[in-house]
């Protein structure tokens, strides 16, 4: 799934190519993750690859990334047991906070690098466009794959927010505590 079009008729280019060498179950769709739950029934996803997602970066932007626990409770649902999860980014800060993530919705990632090319696991690893270019620039790309355990049930509670009179934390003008805004 991606949310812009001509990234997603590259990768539909791409997939013609290699249309021998490829599993035939192989489906591209244009549109937000939000919305997977519209595509896939619970418990029928083998893999899901996360590669070099939008990192958010802005202050109170957190909750928008791809691995949010809202998010990786979703893919979770969707994931078959065993199933995996496969993030690659080359941005630290979305690195970790996605290994933060992943602990907090009580998961242990199998694999974790920070230098996916030097380590044994790019062996298998199918590079990608950006990957490339950042490769090329001398950047490291971090890679991590959670499996999910059998019998795993992934629950999320929305966050709730504090008003700024109830917490003896700083506040912003719009009424958000210092750490909403993370």
């Amino acid at each position: 799934m991606e949310r812009v079009s001509d990234c997603v008729v590259l990768a539909v280019e791409e997939a013609k190519r290699t249309a021998d060498e490829r599993p035939d179950n192989i489906r591209f769709l244009i549109g937000n993750a939000d919305n997977l739950t519209e595509y896939f029934a619970p418990n029928t996803i083998d893999a899901l690859f996360l590669n070099f997602s939008d990192p958010w970066s802005k202050k109170g932007y957190r909750k928008r990334r791809l691995t949010y626990r809202k998010y990786l409770a979703m893919y979770f649902t969707l994931l078959k047991e065993g199933a995996t999860l496969t993030f690659k980014t080359d941005n630290v800060g979305l690195f970790d906070f996605s290994l933060e993530e992943i602990e907090a919705m009580g998961l242990v990632p199998e694999v974790v690098t920070r230098d996916l090319h030097a380590s044994e696991w790019n062996a298998d690893n199918i590079m990608t466009e950006y990957e490339r270019n950042f490769t090329e620039q001398g950047m490291k790309i971090n890679m991590l794959r959670v499996r999910r355990p059998v019998g795993y049930t992934p629950v999320y509670v929305e966050e709730k927010r504090q008003k700024c009179a109830e917490t003896p934390t700083p506040c912003h003008e719009n009424g958000v505590t210092e750490s909403e805004a993370e």
